[in-house]
């Protein structure tokens, strides 16, 4: 319920007979003003710059203790030589920030006091040659050498990590390996020290005769999607996918080759409080004509897993010759430290796998 109205107050009323109060316009140019929490306790109190916190102000955690005392800008703490406070009242961190960003030199704390990180920051991030990073019980976390944050890739840039090529010849012919590593960060969160980034590894091998035709192709592609803690390194994989690709021509057919390939794709996830990865591999063995584009798919197995803490579920379905088989298989351990397997197998008639013809290009 909304507090009665004082007299004498710099309320203004509309002209309409039960005297409401109008409603607030949004301020712009320069004030003094505050901000609150949703509970409506006191969030910030100083200088605003069209609604935003800029100059000298005050702000403060929602149990009400300070968290900053000092100069803002751009809606951040801002300055060389700030402290800003836990909600416990201990130090979190005192040196240069420039827009809410540790910039320059500072130190962080943990909330028992203990010293995260002593030394020379950028952009949020501690850098430099032999640093140190420390733990909340003051074990070491991350100690070595770590660049700038400017210095990496933006965000959306492939970068090329590294670029090989190999050739080996002999009398039978030449084979050329090449190998190439790439990196993408695909999404940045600056705060939290966090960064999730795609590797992809390629390598591939052309094999040629004597007289200069291949006879194989060997393509093996790994991409992982990684998230990282850019302020300790540590690496955790979300994603891996891993796709390998043979092309060998058919033993006396003129255009004709056999492609068989092979995609593993594993996911890890969260659920009910259980670390789970999902698998899913899937293999195919192709007769295509090179010239016309036609392929006949010959045997396509498509297996999936479930893998968790006390639960292991396999899937396979193979399609070969006209009959689709399905096996799916349980692996549980029980709470008495036991393992129960159930397995299942379902087979049905299935049309013979199409032919897919491709357009030529």
């Amino acid at each position: 319920m909304q507090a009665p109205i004082k007299k004498g107050s710099n309320t203004k009323y509309s002209n309409n007979k039960a005297k409401s109060p109008a409603k607030p316009r949004a301020r712009t140019g320069s004030c003094f003003g505050s901000q609150y929490f949703e509970d409506m306790t006191i969030k910030y109190l100083g200088k605003l710059e069209n609604g935003q916190k800029s100059g000298l102000g005050k702000e403060f955690h929602p149990n009400g203790n300070l968290y900053y005392e000092g100069n803002f800008q751009a809606n951040e703490v801002h300055g060389d030589q700030v402290t800003i406070w836990h909600s416990n009242k201990q130090a979190m961190y005192t040196g240069g920030m420039n827009e809410g960003k540790k910039e320059g030199q500072g130190t962080e704390f943990y909330e028992n006091g203990q010293i995260l990180h002593n030394g020379t920051w950028s952009e949020n991030e501690p850098y430099g040659a032999g640093i140190q990073i420390f733990n909340e019980d003051g074990t070491v976390m991350f100690e070595g050498d770590k660049g700038k944050v400017s210095d990496a890739p933006a965000e959306g840039d492939v970068q090329v990590v590294s670029e090989t090529t190999t050739t080996q010849v002999t009398a039978e012919g030449t084979e050329t390996t090449t190998e190439t590593v790439t990196t993408q960060v695909v999404e940045s969160d600056a705060k939290n020290h966090e960064e999730t980034v795609v590797v992809t590894d390629t390598v591939q091998t052309v094999t040629t005769d004597a007289d200069g035709n291949v006879t194989e192709v060997e393509t093996k592609v790994v991409t992982e999607v990684d998230h990282v803690d850019t302020q300790t390194g540590e690496v955790t994989v979300e994603v891996q996918e891993i796709k390998t690709e043979h092309i060998e021509p058919v033993a006396g057919v003129e255009g004709e080759v056999h492609v068989e390939t092979t995609e593993e794709v594993k996911v890890l996830h969260e659920e009910n409080g259980e670390t789970h990865v999902d698998v899913t591999v899937t293999h195919e063995v192709d007769h295509v004509n090179v010239e016309t584009g036609e392929v006949v798919v010959e045997v396509q197995e498509v297996t999936q897993e479930v893998i968790g803490e006390h639960v292991h579920v396999t899937e396979t379905t193979t399609a070969e010759e006209g009959v689709e088989t399905t096996e799916v298989e349980v692996v549980t351990e029980n709470p008495d430290g036991t393992v129960t397997t159930e397995t299942t197998v379902t087979t049905t008639e299935a049309a013979p796998v199409e032919e897919v013809a491709v357009a030529e290009e």
